[in-house]
């Protein structure tokens, strides 16, 4: 067990059911989240989202094609502590909690582990 494992707070059981269940949508907005490291508003994350991906991938397709989608997957994010939504007058701006930081960094690791 690494020193980054025994400092969470949370249980690793629950950051691999968390990382198991997250869908390509949610996990892109974590992604997007912690390239920019700054809170974004909506409009804003739906669009270098999809950029990112587009770059990633080399689709022509979004994945976050709609506003209902993205709606969707902000909501299921901040349902599940992954983001939070700080308003600032009538800016609503998401940031990424320090739970939906460790998931990432979960799932990256597992990433390089089956590359």
């Amino acid at each position: 067990m690494n020193q980054k494992e025994m400092s969470s707070p949370y249980p690793k059981e629950f950051i691999d059911m968390l990382n198991r269940n997250l869908s390509d949508e949610s996990r892109l907005l974590l992604y997007t989240l912690s390239l920019y490291e700054k809170p974004l508003n909506k409009e804003m994350l739906w669009k270098l989202a999809n950029e990112y991906y587009l770059e990633q991938t080399g689709k022509e397709k979004e994945l976050l094609s709609s506003r209902y989608v993205l709606d969707i997957h902000t909501a299921r994010c901040e349902g599940a502590g992954l983001i939070e939504l700080s308003t600032h007058g009538r800016t609503r701006l998401y940031m990424m909690t320090s739970l939906g930081k460790e998931v990432l960094e979960h799932a990256r690791t597992i990433s390089k582990k089956n590359s």
